[in-house]
C-alpha cells in the first residue's frame, strides 16, 4: 500500500520525529509512500502533492482552512495529541487509512 502524507505543525520541527517513526512503520509493514513534515505556511503551498494532510494538535485550528484549500478532495486530519506526543506511527497510520 502506498500512502503519501503531509505532516503539518507550527514550524515543521515537532513533526520530524513522527516522520521518522512513520517511515520505520512503512519499512516494517511493506508500505511505501512519501512522508514530509512542514510548517503550516509551507504546507499550504503543497495541496496537490499528497493524499492526506495530517495536522499536529497545536495547529488544529487550521483544519477548516486546509479543507478549503484542498476543496475537500483529500482528508485533512488532526492527529490525536497522545499519538502525536509519543510519535505513535501505528495509531497515526490507522487514522490516516
Amino acid at each position: 500500500m502506498e500512502l503519501n502524507i503531509l505532516l503539518a505543525c507550527s514550524a515543521g520541527m515537532s513533526t520530524l520525529m513522527l516522520e521518522r517513526s512513520i517511515e520505520n512503520y512503512y519499512k516494517k509493514n511493506g508500505m511505501t509512500g512519501r512522508v514530509e513534515p512542514h510548517g503550516s505556511e509551507t504546507a499550504k503551498g503543497m495541496v496537490n502533492e499528497f493524499e492526506i494532510f495530517m495536522l499536529g494538535p497545536q495547529v488544529s485550528y487550521l483544519q477548516e482552512e486546509f479543507e478549503e484549500l484542498v476543496a475537500r478532495k483529500i482528508p485533512v486530519v488532526v492527529i490525536e495529541p497522545a499519538a502525536y506526543a509519543l510519535a505513535n506511527s501505528e495509531k497515526v497510520i490507522a487514522t490516516a487509512k
